[in-house]
């Protein structure tokens, strides 16, 4: 969802405190909100603090939801935050406010409860 920051003029005024309202607001317009069906993410590389502290990992991720989307890609990068004994703190913060937000604007759901999220192994 956040990749959407990228499509509009000064993204940067609506980060910091702002960034939870901004993200769901932008992926709630009409555009937006109406044309999109599958969301596909690479997480075959996660950056943890920057490019030079990049990892290399193993997973595709791909959803109907968006919301749902990003709440297993946010699980996913706090278990690599973990495994290298980094806080994913700041990004969970940042993170569970669009996705609260979006819920509430009924783009999709955060509740890992009614997420079916099913893996499939290649190889």
């Amino acid at each position: 969802m956040k990749n959407h920051y990228g499509t509009f003029d000064k993204p940067e005024y609506f980060h910091g405190g702002r960034v939870g309202r901004g993200i769901a607001e932008l992926n709630g317009l009409r555009p937006i909100r109406d044309r999109t069906r599958l969301i596909v993410s690479d997480a075959r590389t996660v950056v943890r603090r920057g490019w030079h502290s990049a990892v290399t990992a193993d997973s595709i991720f791909m959803s109907f939801d968006p919301v749902a989307h990003d709440t297993v890609g946010l699980q996913f990068y706090c278990d690599v935050m973990a495994a290298k004994g980094d806080d994913p703190g700041r990004a969970t913060d940042q993170a569970n406010a669009w996705l609260g937000e979006s819920a509430n604007l009924g783009l999709g759901t955060d509740d890992p409860e009614n997420i079916d999220a099913v893996e499939v192994r290649v190889g």
